[in-house]
């Protein structure tokens, strides 16, 4: 793969798992040489493609700057799941919670781990335009309850699995039913009837294909609309 490229990718991940949002500046030239280790002909090569689709803005004497999040609809080199095409729309994520659990059969199962297994526990609720809409539920088997709660509020769990903790996540299998809020989803997500949310579950899998996390979403049906995309791979 072509060093530009490699820095193109690499930023447009960012700033689809939420590391840079919309108006947030991006490190200048000089400091992206060290990141990446080149040059700044590839830096600059990646930025002009950036600039071109509309994704970065630079503004001579201040910087480059994210300006449109919604062309990362098209431009990314992987399919958009309902839930990462959501990211951009939620502008706050809160953790509720953050423990040691013992895996049940059921999560065990999915995990590909024994029963038994310890694994840390991670609740979070995202919200869009004031409203909460989606209520969240991960499983960690390889990750420590302690170095999750240095974060605070985070916003993109893969963000920190892929850069903080290492994985190599490639693969992911996401499914989704509708289903009726219990009483837990109505008082965390503020609601009282008896609504249809949106049930996912995600297995996150690395470049061996082994799970990493698994996660449970519900999230608000008549807020929150699920969609894939399906583009063109970026040309050289």
């Amino acid at each position: 793969m072509m060093l530009y490229k490699k820095i193109y990718d690499d930023i447009c991940d960012k700033i689809k798992l939420g590391y840079y949002s919309q108006g947030d500046i991006l490190p200048s030239e000089k400091e992206m040489e060290k990141i990446y280790g080149v040059s700044k002909a590839p830096i600059r090569q990646a930025l002009s493609k950036l600039s071109t689709i509309g994704l970065i803005e630079r503004k001579a004497g201040k910087g480059t700057f994210v300006k449109n999040l919604d062309v990362l609809d098209y431009i990314t080199n992987h399919t958009l799941s309902g839930y990462a095409e959501a990211i951009s729309k939620t502008r706050a994520c809160k953790c509720v919670a953050i423990s040691t659990c013992v895996l049940d059969d059921r999560i065990a199962e999915k995990l590909n781990v024994k029963k038994g297994t310890s694994a840390t526990k991670v609740t979070r609720i995202r919200e869009q335009d004031g409203q909460k809409v989606i209520y969240m539920t991960h499983y960690l088997p390889y990750v420590d309850e302690d170095s999750l709660k240095e974060e605070g509020n985070f916003f993109s769990m893969r963000y920190l699995l892929i850069y903080k903790f290492g994985f190599k996540l490639e693969n992911v299998i996401e499914s989704l039913t509708a289903v009726i809020a219990n009483d837990e989803i109505k008082k965390k997500l503020c609601f009282n009837e008896d609504l249809a949310v949106m049930r996912i579950e995600r297995i996150s899998l690395d470049e061996n294909n082994t799970p990493r996390a698994y996660m449970e979403y519900y999230a608000r049906s008549d807020i929150w609309n699920y969609k894939v995309y399906y583009h063109k791979k970026f040309n050289e």
